[in-house]
């Protein structure tokens, strides 16, 4: 028999006869066509959306000159930014009383010549009144970064000023939120810049500290760590430094939005490490987003010798330092009316409920 040659070149098998093909089936063919033109067209069409969205920005600009300032720059705005809102609302009433007085500002020599160097310190002396007297009613919550017992051998001294917060919140009622800095290294796992900056040695002894290498490591210190399902609800299991930088699987922020839940204008700080997260979420939380700070200065730790000069700087620049026994005897004295309940039930979930200024950030936006 006469054998044709396939497309390739090679004799075929089949014999040279006329077969007639079975009628297309039009609704499959249909739907295999949609299917493969748009597997085709998908990522083309995400290239005209993000090209789109730049154009939409750059007409938005256009159209809202008052994005820029006169000299051309791109100018900040408060209109939008949760760090730009008076929580207590005495800014302006202590201005108006104090603001003519002087600052109490310590000179020292500098160093490197000019002029003398300022040092301050906060002006939050009572917690119960702003520095003109106006009574100042809060919502606390106690952050617990990081007690956990990969660090076990350096937090020992935390231990009791931290028990003694903890009875305080719970005594009153307030709300407490626990961290646990829970990165390994893995092939699947995400890196950051944070890898970059301690670089891949030790990893092979289980000795690079932006890891956590022991089993268990990343679980509270059984003395600090959550009584009941309401309390364990409120761990995150950390990725950041900052605490406010992580997000949940959708991409949403934990921290900020459970917080405003709450209702919460003052934040009660203790953990580890003093010189990493505890800097990292005490900045956050002031300069972004606008809460008041207390460091509890017996109750922070770290693994480094910068420790001590860190609760120093922050305690210059942003946080108000008090020990764990200011705040207890602060939460058992003052009355009702001064630590206000919690506006949402105390458990981690609340989070979902809070949208306003909430940021939903993706990796491949």
């Amino acid at each position: 028999p006469f054998c044709h040659r396939s497309p390739s070149g090679m004799p075929s098998r089949m014999p040279s006869r006329n077969i007639t093909p079975p009628p297309p089936n039009t609704s499959t063919h249909t739907l295999i066509l949609a299917l493969c033109s748009g597997a085709l067209l998908w990522p083309a069409a995400g290239v005209a959306l993000r090209a789109l969205r730049r154009r939409l920005c750059s007409w938005a600009a256009a159209l809202h000159p008052s994005g820029q300032s006169e000299r051309g720059c791109i100018k900040a705005s408060g209109a939008h930014d949760p760090g730009s809102v008076d929580l207590f609302g005495t800014v302006s009433t202590d201005a108006a009383k104090l603001g003519s007085e002087e600052m109490n500002t310590l000179f020292v020599p500098n160093p490197r010549g000019g002029p003398q160097l300022s040092s301050f310190s906060s002006n939050i002396k009572d917690l119960g009144a702003s520095p003109s007297g106006t009574k100042t009613p809060r919502r606390f919550v106690c952050l617990v970064l990081d007690l956990q017992n990969e660090y076990e051998a350096y937090l020992q001294h935390t231990v009791s000023g931290a028990n003694a917060v903890l009875a305080a919140f719970r005594k009153r009622g307030q709300p407490v939120v626990w961290t646990n800095w829970s990165r390994v290294f893995a092939e699947s796992h995400l890196y950051s810049a944070v890898d970059r900056y301690y670089g891949p040695r030790g990893i092979a002894n289980k000795t690079n500290p932006v890891y956590i290498w022991s089993d268990g490591g990343n679980i509270t210190l059984p003395p600090l760590a959550p009584i009941d399902d309401s309390e364990r609800s409120r761990v995150i299991e950390s990725n950041h430094l900052s605490k406010f930088a992580d997000l949940d699987g959708s991409g949403r922020e934990i921290l900020y939005p459970m917080l405003k839940a709450w209702g919460v204008d003052t934040i009660v700080l203790l953990g580890s490490w003093t010189d990493d997260c505890i800097a990292a979420t005490a900045f956050d939380a002031v300069d972004r987003y606008g809460f008041d700070v207390l460091l509890v200065t017996d109750a922070v730790a770290t693994a480094t010798p910068h420790g001590e000069k860190m609760v120093e700087c922050i305690g210059a620049a942003i946080c108000t330092p008090v020990t764990s026994a200011d705040v207890a005897s602060y939460l058992d004295a003052a009355p009702s009316d001064m630590v206000l309940p919690p506006t949402a039930p105390l458990h981690g979930s609340v989070y979902l409920s809070y949208d306003r200024h909430v940021c939903t950030r993706s990796r491949h936006s």
